[in-house]
């Protein structure tokens, strides 16, 4: 996948893409850094759990460490596959704008068909009609449960039995 972005772009991807990695991994190593010395403050509490501290501190920072490796991974990876040439970006920009147009322009001869009176009126939402009285939240339930409405069936859309 990567050979194909490389061809795509040139030999200036594969310059790119080693600085976007160093950036990458410059930035989860900090925040890495960051949560061991974090983890370091908080661990003597982990004596009141009945725990080693430097067992639970060696535990907690491995597992810190693999989650920033995989990070590492998936954001260079995420990254490289969802950078466009520059050409696409323009053209996708173009595309847009164009499509923007269009619908402008829609809306516009929508608007004067409306005004002509060529137009069929909107249609008007069909108003409910209910078999039985309305019952309220606090009334009791008319499935004849004993309990309040909202808490049978006004809880959900559950027909009465």
């Amino acid at each position: 996948m990567l050979k194909a972005r490389e061809e795509e772009f040139g030999e200036d991807f594969r310059q790119f893409a080693r600085h976007r990695f160093l950036a990458t991994i410059d930035g989860l190593w900090r925040d890495h850094l960051l949560a061991m010395d974090h983890l370091r403050q908080g661990i003597g509490l982990r004596a009141y759990g009945q725990k080693d501290p430097k067992q639970a501190y060696k535990k907690e920072g491995f597992e810190g460490f693999v989650q920033m490796l995989s990070a590492i991974n998936h954001q260079v990876m995420n990254m490289l596959m969802r950078i466009e040439p520059k050409g696409a970006a323009e053209e996708r920009q173009r595309m847009e704008q164009a499509m923007a147009r269009a619908s402008r322009q829609r809306r516009v001869i929508e608007s004067k068909a409306d005004a002509d009176g060529q137009a069929p009126p909107p249609e008007r939402s069909q108003q409910t009609v209910r078999a039985g009285p309305k019952v309220g939240r606090n009334d009791p339930c008319p499935c004849g449960s004993g309990k309040k409405f909202k808490k049978c069936h006004g809880a959900g859309d559950q027909p009465f039995k």
